[in-house]
C-alpha cells in the first residue's frame, strides 16, 4: 500500500501544485499497465473492497489513508490525514 500511494503521488508537480494523489488515476489502464506500476492488482482489489464498504471516501483518499496506516503498523510515525482528494474519471485523465 505504501508503494501504491508512492506511485499514485508520483505525478505531483510542486511548481503548479497539480498531479499527485488527487484523482487516483493509477487505477486506470493508461497508468496501471505501465511496467513501473506492475503488481498493484492486490492493492487495487483492497481499495475496491474498502470503497464498497466506505463509498463516501474517494479512492484517492483511501490510497493515502491505507499507506499511512501501513507506515504506522510497520512502526513508523503517526501521519496526520485529511480527506478531500477527488477521484477523476478515466475520460478526464
Amino acid at each position: 500500500m505504501i508503494r501504491h500511494a508512492w506511485h499514485n503521488c508520483g505525478t505531483f508537480d510542486a511548481s503548479t501544485r497539480t498531479g499527485g494523489s488527487n484523482g487516483s488515476t493509477l487505477r486506470f489502464p493508461a497508468e496501471s499497465q505501465d511496467p513501473e506500476n506492475a503488481g498493484f492488482d492486490k492493492a487495487k482489489g483492497l481499495l475496491e473492497t474498502l470503497h464498497a464498504k466506505y463509498p463516501h471516501m474517494t479512492f484517492a483518499d483511501l490510497s493515502i489513508l491505507t499507506s499511512n496506516v501501513a507506515i504506522e503498523a510497520a512502526g513508523g510515525p503517526f501521519i496526520p490525514f485529511d480527506v478531500g482528494r477527488k477521484d477523476f474519471t478515466e475520460e478526464a485523465t
